[in-house]
């Protein structure tokens, strides 16, 4: 029985090390963000006579983070080390870097479908993967979220439709 206790101890090392590697996040991310100004859109907006505006990947990236970074997990033993969104069509994916019990590092990617529902745009999430594994929904699963992009302007602008695109958001407005 003694002869099976150190090979059994050594798998279960093994299996954990490899684990830990295996959850560990694949690359760098940060908090960091520039100040998004939506006075900055309007302002080219006057000036083109358009009542549309695009929003990239940094601009998400810009609006997402300072809500990420003044918020938290609702854990106490978890914190969000970075993030970074991507678009793609109607689909934004984020890839987000947790720290658990301040020493073990994960990487995950949540892919969430993007609709627009009047005056919002919803996030729904689908899976979330920690490289190619998915995980089940029943150990993660983030809340479904909203965004509303006409609290973010002057009330003489409102969103008339928003379109989504392969790398960016457009956003068409009407005066009111």
């Amino acid at each position: 029985m003694r002869k099976l206790i150190i090979p059994v101890i050594s798998v279960i090392f093994v299996f954990l090390v490899g684990a830990f590697i295996y959850i560990y996040p694949q690359e760098k991310l940060d908090m960091s963000f520039s100040h998004f100004a939506v006075s900055d859109i309007i302002r080219e907006m006057i000036k083109s006579k358009n009542l549309e505006f695009h929003l990239s990947e940094i601009d998400v990236n810009n609006l997402i983070k300072p809500k990420l970074s003044s918020t938290s997990l609702g854990k106490a033993d978890w914190e969000i080390t970075g993030t970074h969104f991507e678009l793609n069509k109607d689909q934004l994916i984020a890839h987000v870097n947790l720290r658990y019990l301040s020493f073990i590092q994960i990487g995950t990617t949540t892919y969430y479908q993007l609709t627009w529902e009047k005056p919002e745009i919803q996030l729904h999430p689908q899976y979330t993967q920690i490289r190619s594994l998915t995980l089940p929904k029943s150990w993660f699963s983030p809340p479904d979220q909203s965004v509303s992009l006409e609290s973010m302007l002057p009330s003489f602008l409102k969103v008339e439709n928003v379109l989504f695109e392969q790398n960016d958001i457009t956003i068409h407005l009407r005066l009111s």
